[in-house]
This record gives C-alpha cells, structure tokens and sequence, in this order.
C-alpha cells in the first residue's frame, strides 16, 4: 500500500515537474532514475548521479522524406504534363481532382408534353388546330386569343407642308352662262402711244408678263402683273440704246426667265431677263445686216434653246435664228423662204413631233403659208455630232 501511494506521488510530480522542465527547455524531458523505480526531472542531464539513471523523451528525431503532392498520380515526384490537369503550367491543389464518381441510375424517359397547338390535348392533329390552314401543325398555330384594341395613341406633330403640285385642268363651263361674270379692264400704263407691239406669256411665278414697244420714246418695254388678273404692274424700260421694241415676242426659256424678241434699230435682238419680274436683262444682237428684225416670234425648242423667226425686210426674207445657249449670246441664222415679200407676219411654235413649224404671210400672192423645219436648226442637211 505504501509503494503504491509513493508511486502516484512520483507519477504527479513527474507530471508538474515535466510541466516545468517543457517550460524551461527546447522541449525535451531528462530524468534521472534510481534502481528502485524513483524518477526525478531534472533541466540539465549532467544533474544526474551515479546511482541514477539518464532518462530522455519528447525528443525530436531527424526530418523525414517529403510526402506525394496530391497531383503527383505516379509519384515520381516530377511535373509530368498529363499531371497539369488545369492546364495552366502551375501544377497545385487545383489540379489534384479524383476520378469522377459513378452517377445515379438514369431514370426512364417520362411521357411527352402536350403540344402548343393541342388545343384539346388529345394529341390529335385536329382541323381545327391548324390555325394557318398550312396543313402542318407546329408552333406557328399556337396563337392565344386576339386581346382587345388598346386605347389610340397621342396625335403626332403635324408634318410639313409638301410641294404645290402642278397646276390642273381646266374644269368644266358648264352654266357659267347662269351666273354673269364681269370681266376687267386694267390700263397698266397710260403714257401716250405706249402700247405697240404687245406680246403677253406666263411666267414661272404664275404672273402674267408683257413685253410692248414705247412709240413715244422708241423704248422696249416690259409690265409684269401684280397678280392673276393683273389689276397693277411694275413697268421696266428694257432697252433704250436708239429706236429699239418693234415687234416684239416673249415667252419663258429653260431656265425659267423671260426671252423677248424684238427689232432694234433695224436689226434682230433678244432680251434675256436676269429676273421673273424682267427689270433688268442681258441684250444681244442676233442679225444687224440691213432692216431685218421684223415681225419677230419666239418660242423654246425642243433642244431647251429659244428659236426666232422674223422678216428679212431688206431682202425681203423668212429667216430662223437658232440660239446657241439660254441666254441666246449668239444664234445660228437661216433664210427660209427666199420669195419676194413672201414672209411678213411671222408666228412660231414647236410641234409634237420636236420640229419648229412656222406660219406667215405671202404677200405677193395674198396667202398664208407654213413652213415645218426638218431638224431643230430649221436648215437642211444638218447632222448633229
């Protein structure tokens, strides 16, 4: 009984003195033991006397071999590529990855759905579900019911005004007999023996424009309206140079500008206006060879280009003067009809097959004659290039 108690009481203080000794030291424990089984703890292995005996543990032994990285599959300890599983030349925990596990047990397929276009869900492709009648039944039949109209939208902005379109017919007359309408007189200019020679045209505005010869100062004038009915005009004198307005003709070119032709001087010139209104112009002069630029009339041929014809009086002539350009700088001349005093009188149009026709007094016979020109130019054997 009393071995026994002195052994537990050894055993405790081994434990508080091992306590001790593992606070003081590197960790290792050293005792010192008698032949009777006493034990003591001692810090220093040299405390130890020579009825005792050097007792060590918690000793720590030398450093084993490194362990198998987890992504080492052949353990050579080598960075093999198939062991770079990620593949991204870092061989870590990232690529230490097993074996895929054995998955459940698939399960059998389960039943089909109802189609989209099985209205009834009998699985029959009835008439009925074919909505488009295409007799093929897919998802192009499955339309749900049409829903209800939604509310109408807010009114857009009003967009802008489009193009005046061009002018229409003329309606009909019928019964304007029923309601008497009173027509106007207006006296655009009252200067004495102002009015000779008028010729009147449309212009690209819409308003009528006029061109007449001033007897009283020999002056080529020209009076384009104010309006539609021309209750005012503003009155231009176009050219002054001498006794200059005879005969005069206008009418609206290519370019959408008045083109008179006149007689000044004796000779055949046209005015080409540099406005709608005709309050200024360019002045060129076609043909001065003698009395030449009688009884002018204008019009636009086929070829865009204004073409005249007039009375050659000193030769007694029916001539065309082609112009060469819109502004009619020059022209290409041509005598006609070559019969003494065969050709006063002259009146100018374009007909629909392009070519001028012409229509003139024969005085020496008391007739009227017309002459329909073979090419735009009025002469023969002319070749465009």
């Amino acid at each position: 009984m009393k071995t026994k108690l002195t052994i537990m009481i050894v055993i405790a203080l081994l434990a508080a003195s091992a306590t001790w000794a593992l606070a003081q030291s590197d960790g290792v424990i050293n005792a010192c033991v008698m032949k009777n089984g006493t034990m003591r703890i001692v810090s220093d292995p040299a405390e130890c006397m020579k009825n005792e005996t050097l007792l060590s543990w918690n000793i720590l032994g030398p450093k084993g071999d490194p362990g198998l990285a987890c992504w080492d599959l052949d353990g050579d300890g080598i960075q093999d590529l198939e062991e770079d599983i990620n593949l991204d030349g870092v061989w870590d925990a990232v690529d230490c990855k097993g074996p895929p596990g054995t998955g459940p047990i698939q399960g059998p397929p389960g039943s089909s759905g109802l189609a989209c276009w099985d209205l009834n869900g009998n699985g029959i492709q009835d008439p009925a579900e074919d909505i488009n009648l295409d007799g093929v039944w897919d998802a192009v039949d499955c339309k749900g019911p049409q829903g209800e109209t939604g509310p109408t939208g807010a009114e857009g902005a009003q967009g802008p005004q489009g193009e005046v379109g061009p002018m229409g017919p003329t309606g009909p007359v019928a019964n304007r007999q029923l309601v008497p309408e009173a027509n106007s007189f207006t006296t655009l200019d009252s200067a004495v023996s102002v009015d000779w020679y008028t010729s009147i045209t449309i212009g690209a505005d819409g308003l009528p424009v006029i061109s007449y010869f001033d007897h009283t100062n020999y002056d080529l004038k020209v009076a384009h309206c104010s309006d539609l009915a021309c209750s005012s005009a503003v009155v231009t004198t176009l050219d002054s140079a001498g006794n200059v307005g005879w005969y005069s003709s206008i009418t609206i070119g290519a370019d959408g500008l008045p083109v008179i032709s006149y007689d000044a001087n004796g000779g055949l010139k046209v005015a080409h206006c540099s406005v709608p209104d005709c309050s200024s112009a360019a002045l060129n002069t076609l043909d001065s060879t003698g009395y030449v630029g009688w009884y002018t009339s204008i019009t636009i041929g086929a070829d865009g280009l204004p073409v005249i014809s007039y009375f050659d009086y000193a030769n007694g002539n029916l001539k065309v003067a082609h112009c060469n350009d819109l502004a009619c700088g020059s022209a290409a001349l041509k005598a006609l009809d070559s019969a003494w005093y065969a050709d006063d009188y002259t009146s100018i149009t374009i007909g629909v097959d392009g070519l001028p026709v012409i229509s003139y007094i024969d005085r020496n016979n008391h007739g009227l004659k017309v002459a329909h020109c073979a090419n735009a130019f009025c002469m023969p054997f002319f070749r465009r290039r």
